[in-house]
């Protein structure tokens, strides 16, 4: 934007060069005696025709317009052809940048979605580990409770079964007693017959 500027402000001025220089051509065929004395002045070549010489020299004089303005147009191009290649440097960096950035991201996303996969895959395996463990552990406690019934249906057997055979020890005593009593009579009565 500064360069347009200058440029516009330099195009002004050899306007103004231009407009006065025509004007001193314009004053110059006006007055033909003036004319031959700039002409004399000038280190120019004489021709027939003096104002082909001053017309020469004014193009000569103010051909430093043109030269001028090549060079800005020159320096123009090469500031626009440097700043088009350094911005497209810069912006191929930054994009370079930002595909390395965005390459890291995504591996990260990869990663996370194998690792999302896997702890799911875990999850699963550890709810299906924890279902059989339930239904072990309801089986285990079925059993459990099918053993304790019996353990107490023996231990009233038991209890039954001991009473039972206290008292069939005691009914044995009292008939090993009678066993002994009638022995005892059986050998008196023995005894008395064989008397």
């Amino acid at each position: 934007m500064l360069m347009n500027i200058l440029a516009k402000y330099r195009l002004r001025k050899y306007h103004q060069k231009i407009k006065e220089a025509e004007k001193a051509l314009q004053s110059l065929d006006s007055k033909p005696k003036e004319h031959h004395l700039i002409i004399e002045k000038t280190p120019l070549i004489k021709t027939k025709y003096p104002e082909i010489k001053l017309k020469k020299r004014i193009v000569k004089e103010y051909s430093f317009i043109n030269k001028n303005a090549n060079f800005i147009l020159l320096l123009f191009i090469l500031i626009l052809l440097g700043a088009v290649s350094g911005s497209s440097i810069f912006f191929n960096l930054k994009f370079s940048d930002l595909k390395k950035d965005y390459d890291t991201s995504v591996e990260k996303i990869n990663k996370l979605t194998q690792d999302l996969t896997s702890n799911k895959q875990t999850l699963t395996n550890l709810q299906q580990n924890l279902e059989v463990k339930k239904e072990r552990e309801q089986g285990i406690s079925q059993q459990f409770l099918d053993v304790k019934k019996e353990n107490e249906n023996l231990k009233q057997q038991v209890s039954q079964l001991t009473s039972t055979n206290a008292r069939l020890s005691s009914d044995i005593a009292s008939k090993d007693a009678t066993i002994k009593s009638l022995k005892n009579e059986i050998d008196d009565l023995k005894q008395q017959l064989g008397q």
